[in-house]
């Protein structure tokens, strides 16, 4: 059996992003009135049943909503977290908001899971939904375009957790580094013939038609701690100006021979969270990095080093190392309930827009001017 969880903040995003190309960037504008967010949300039906009807098998479906971030309460010192969005928050998201939130209850009524946790972004709950489910023994299919949520890929015996972005223009599924279904001890999404009448065939058009790429999880969580994440304002691990007065940091190119390097190490076969409080580790992987950067190695600066290794995997790293542990015990209080409760989500179409708030008729929006809040 398969369950999907969904991205929330991308399905509104890229769906808005789509949809606002007929008007203006402010939602507030854009939803102003009745006719246009039946329109929009509209939308998001009749995509979010599309995708989902090309699924065979599906167990359950989760809906994750975004809450104000715990990140942006983590005080690091070289920038702040997701600092470029905040200074964009003057345009009035209130009325896109309320409507996810709404949809999300609808949803709810619809044979769906509805998950929104006070200081837990998209991420973190679509982390803890998906190592919990595959525990059960579900496969997971989280859709998704956000390039964070690779790292939560993997296979756990006969289960696995890949993520799809079924963008049109960017169709893929990225699973873990060894995924094949023909590998598989015990009947999968890809020979069972569910009630629903879908099964075998249909996924395997699924996978036909999108690209499947394998990523091995350690590897990009270990690059993307040092590299930082542009797009959420978190540098790179040990900023420095170079004598030609130019700012220069752990980029792509230094990640990767740093990777290469450690693959001849005495740790390679370490886990992260292993890695994380390794402090052999720890010293190696600041010594190398700053002889790498040519900044001094001295003890001064492996300190510092290691302190913004820190900060940044706190920031970047989904994992029970990193993600505050009340967080995760409060979502995790509503996961074993939700779980217990037997539903079959409302995949068809017509069945979700004909009985929802959101059916009667609205004209399109008025102008053109796409908007790219979401990566």
């Amino acid at each position: 059996m398969t369950t999907i969880i969904l991205d929330g903040n991308y399905i509104f995003h890229k769906t808005f992003g789509i949809f606002s190309g007929f008007g203006k960037k402010d939602p507030g504008d854009v939803l102003s009135t009745e006719g246009e967010t039946n329109m929009f949300v509209r939308k998001v039906i009749t995509d979010l049943a599309y995708a989902l009807n090309q699924i065979p098998d599906i167990n359950r479906v989760i809906f994750c909503k975004d809450s104000r971030s715990w990140r942006k309460d983590f005080e690091i010192s070289r920038s702040v977290y997701k600092e470029n969005r905040t200074k964009s928050e003057g345009v009035d998201w209130g009325s896109f908001f309320k409507v996810m939130d709404e949809f999300g209850k609808y949803l709810e009524d619809k044979g769906y899971i509805y998950s929104a946790q006070h200081g837990a972004e998209g991420d973190d709950l679509l982390w803890i939904w998906a190592n919990r489910i595959i525990e059960e023994g579900d496969n997971v299919i989280a859709i998704s375009g956000d390039k964070d949520l690779h790292q939560i890929v993997k296979i756990s015996g006969d289960n696995w957790i890949g993520v799809w972005n079924n963008n049109s223009k960017n169709n893929k599924l990225v699973v873990p580094v060894g995924w094949s279904p023909e590998k598989k001890a015990t009947p999968s999404i890809f020979d069972v013939d569910p009630i629903s009448g879908s099964g075998d065939g249909k996924l395997k058009k699924l996978l036909s038609s999108c690209e499947v790429i394998e990523i091995d999880v350690k590897e990009l969580v270990f690059k993307k701690i040092l590299t930082g994440d542009k797009k959420d304002d978190v540098p790179g691990v040990y900023p420095h100006t170079l004598k030609s007065g130019r700012n220069s940091n752990i980029a792509e190119g230094k990640a990767n021979k740093i990777w290469d390097l450690y693959l001849e190490t005495e740790w390679k076969d370490l886990s992260m969270d292993q890695l994380w409080e390794n402090e052999e580790f720890l010293e190696w992987i600041a010594g190398v990095s700053l002889r790498l950067l040519k900044q001094t190695d001295n003890q001064e600066n492996r300190e510092k080093f290691k302190q913004y290794y820190f900060e940044n995997g706190t920031l970047v790293w989904l994992s029970e190392k990193t993600i505050p542990g009340d967080l995760i015990e409060s979502v995790d209080s509503k996961i074993g309930p939700s779980l217990k409760e037997v539903k079959s989500p409302v995949v068809n179409k017509k069945d979700l827009l004909e009985s929802s708030p959101w059916s009667g008729v609205g004209g399109a929006p008025k102008e053109f001017d796409p908007f790219k809040l979401f990566e």
